[in-house]
C-alpha cells in the first residue's frame, strides 16, 4: 500500500488496508510513494492512495512524479496497480490532476490496471466512507488475479495507543495554532460558512503557494472524551485499533 499525503490523510487510509489484509487471506506493508521510484514491487499487486494540492504533488510525491517521467517504453510492464485519488472539487481546474496523472502514466508504461481508479471528493466530508465504498471491488479484483490465500486464519485486534498529538503523526513539519475567533456567517437555510482566525505559532509565517491549514477534528462522545481526558493529557491523542493475523 503506498501513499502520497501532506496531511496523513492518505497514509491512514492505506494503514487500514493493511489492516484489513489479513480478513481477505493476504499480508500487506505500507511505504511512501517517493521511497518507492526506481524500485515499484513487481511479484505483488500495488494500491496507490494520493492528492492533489493545487494541481500539484505532496510533498512526499514529487520526486517519483519525476522519476516516472524519466521512464520510457514499458519500464512498468510487471507492474500490477490500482489508484485511489483525493482532491476537493472547489479547485475543479486540477481536480484528481496528480492521482489521474499517475494512473495513466503507469498505463502508458505498460503497467496493468487491476480495476478502474477510484476517487473521493473532500468538499462532501465523505473521504472515509467513499474509500471504504471502492475497497470491496478492490479486494476482489486482487483475489481474482492473485487468488485468495487461506493461509490466514485466525486474527486478533492489537490495540495501539497513540499518546502524543495527532499531529506529531503526520510526518510533515506541522505546528498547532490557536483558534481565536470560529463565527458562523451563513444564513440558517444556506450551507454552513464560518469566519475563522487563527494564531500562528511564533516565528511561522503562512504562504498562500504551498502551505496547508488542517482540521483534525475529533467526534468523541462525552463518555469517550471523559475517558481519554482521563488516561491521557493531549486532547488530541488517539486510539488505532488494527485487525492483524496471529
Amino acid at each position: 500500500m503506498i501513499y502520497g499525503s501532506n496531511s496523513g490523510t492518505r497514509q491512514a487510509l492505506a494503514q487500514g488496508l493493511v489492516s484489513d489484509a489479513a480478513a481477505h487471506g493476504f499480508t500487506a506493508e505500507v511505504r511512501e510513494l517517493g521511497a518507492v521510484r526506481e524500485r515499484m514491487p513487481k511479484k505483488q499487486p500495488v494500491v496507490i492512495i494520493t492528492a492533489s494540492l493545487q494541481g500539484e504533488p505532496p510533498d512526499n510525491v514529487a520526486r517519483f512524479v519525476l522519476w516516472m517521467r524519466s521512464l520510457d517504453g514499458k519500464a512498468m510492464n510487471d507492474v500490477k496497480y490500482a489508484t485511489f485519488g483525493c482532491g476537493h472539487s472547489d479547485w475543479s481546474k486540477t481536480f484528481h490532476a496528480i492521482p489521474k496523472k499517475v494512473d495513466q502514466a503507469l498505463e502508458s508504461l505498460g503497467a496493468t490496471r487491476l480495476l478502474p481508479m477510484g476517487s473521493t471528493d473532500a468538499a462532501n466530508n465523505q473521504i472515509t466512507s467513499e474509500f471504504e465504498n471502492w475497497e470491496p471491488s478492490l479486494w476482489e479484483a486482487i483475489t481474482q488475479k492473485y487468488g485468495e490465500n487461506n493461509s490466514v486464519e485466525d486474527e486478533e485486534f492489537v490495540l495501539d495507543i497513540k499518546t502524543e498529538a495527532r499531529s506529531a503523526s503526520l510526518r510533515q513539519n506541522v505546528q498547532q495554532a490557536k483558534v481565536m475567533k470560529n463565527i458562523k456567517t451563513s444564513q440558517q437555510d444556506a450551507s454552513e460558512d464560518r469566519h475563522i482566525e487563527l494564531e500562528l505559532p511564533r516565528g511561522m509565517q503562512y504562504r498562500t503557494v504551498r502551505s496547508c491549514l488542517l482540521y483534525l477534528h475529533a467526534r468523541y462522545s462525552p463518555g469517550n472524551r471523559r475517558l481519554l481526558g482521563y488516561f491521557f493529557s493531549e486532547p488530541t491523542a488517539y486510539v488505532p485499533l488494527c485487525l492483524q493475523a496471529l
